[in-house]
């Protein structure tokens, strides 16, 4: 029994070394003139947000444009 657990355990490391975890996120960062949420993920889902009390409603992507205060957006 101890050499059969033994042989998985062997099995599952040597598997185990040869796979990769890998993270690729991609950033880019352009100047615009103004202050903008964009929403990305699987194609049609349904967005509702509230900004400043106001409903907006959209399908992914979407891009909803924002006030400018300070160039913060909380």
């Amino acid at each position: 029994m101890r050499i059969l657990l033994l042989g998985v355990i062997a099995f599952i490391l040597c598997f185990a070394s040869v796979a990769h975890a890998q993270w690729d996120n991609t950033l880019s960062y352009e100047p615009a003139n103004s202050a903008s949420l964009k929403v990305v993920g699987t194609e049609g889902l349904r967005i509702d947000i509230d900004v400043d009390g106001v409903s907006k409603t959209d399908n992914v992507p979407a891009i909803f444009n924002l006030e400018n205060l300070n160039a913060f957006v909380t």
